[in-house]
């Protein structure tokens, strides 16, 4: 009988998933690590994906923060160490620094805490044999699996993922697909649906009760991405704090990941700014890593194409 092949993985190739260097093209292998040991079935005539038979884990694994993690397509690196998770992010940005030769610049990697992310969009899709399916897509592919947690959400954001699935099993008709996009910024929630429901006085009744029971500032809603969002409800103005610049936000508003990465990013913009700085933000947005620092500028010019985080910035600055 042919013996099995077997592999070690030697590296993680740009997307998290463990390399093997065969002598045709190099393979991926996600959910595995350095030191991790591919077996392929009997018959394997080559190393692909489908002919593997079983994956031996070496001692460099990772027990993952999340239930569904190598499931949802959310997140691609929590099997790594933190010490690989460092220094694998730190090569992706290295390489492409030594083609420019300024590796030189580059500075140690700094991470953000679990519990942190303040915004999300989940999907909820309501099919007639299997019920509501209510969470994230699934790696490489559009299946959605249902999410009972996400470690890395802010914990108001996380704490709507089960409240949200008993509303939506009451209001969602079937073979209806439905965003929700969540934000939680200066203690303040808001909830963009987006989706063709036609929201009649009974639904959006619904949505304010739910949002007075979960503490929820701001409900919205579009039929799809290309529409203005029409506000269902809302309780007080929702605003980003840039330095001392409450800049109002629109439903869907982006903004950085948590609060930790935008002040660290800011700190490094600081450090390498001189004082009276004459500077352009280029793809501006909101202004978030612009408007905190122009104590340090002489002159500041925002370039942004969305009109209305145009209109944001403009309302903000002028009552300065």
């Amino acid at each position: 009988m042919k013996p099995s092949l077997k592999a070690e993985i030697s590296a993680i190739g740009p997307l998290g998933d463990g390399l093997i260097e065969t002598n045709y093209r190099p393979l991926y292998v996600p959910g595995t690590t350095i030191g991790d040991h591919v077996i392929f079935k009997d018959n394997a005539q080559f190393m692909s994906l489908n002919t593997i038979a079983s994956i031996e884990k070496g001692p460099n694994h990772n027990t993952p923060a999340c239930i569904h993690f190598g499931e949802c397509g959310g997140c691609s690196t929590q099997h790594l160490m933190p010490e690989h998770y460092q220094a694998w992010k730190q090569d992706l940005i290295l390489k492409p620094l030594q083609w420019l030769e300024a590796e030189d610049t580059l500075r140690p990697i700094l991470t953000t805490p679990a519990h942190s992310r303040r915004r999300t969009t989940l999907i909820a899709h309501y099919k007639e044999e299997a019920g509501l399916q209510f969470g994230y897509t699934m790696k490489r592919n559009h299946r959605l699996i249902d999410v009972k947690e996400c470690p890395i959400l802010h914990p108001k954001l996380e704490a709507l993922i089960e409240p949200l699935r008993a509303l939506l099993t009451k209001i969602i008709p079937v073979r209806t697909i439905l965003k929700i996009h969540l934000t939680h910024v200066d203690d303040a929630t808001d909830m963009l649906l987006i989706s063709r429901l036609n929201l009649d006085l009974e639904l959006r009744e619904q949505l304010v009760a739910f949002a007075q029971q979960h503490d929820i500032h701001r409900i919205s809603h579009k039929p799809s991405d290309k529409h203005p969002a029409e506000p269902i409800m809302q309780t007080k103005t929702l605003t980003k704090t840039l330095g001392d610049i409450p800049v109002e936000i629109d439903p869907g508003t982006f903004l950085q990941p948590n609060d930790q990465g935008e002040a660290l990013m800011l700190k490094t913009i600081t450090d390498a700014m001189p004082n009276n700085a004459k500077v352009a933000d280029l793809f501006s947005g909101i202004g978030t890593l612009s408007l905190p620092l122009m104590e340090k500028m002489t002159s500041l010019q925002l370039c942004e194409a969305n009109p209305r985080a145009i209109s944001a910035m403009n309302n903000a600055l002028g009552k300065v």
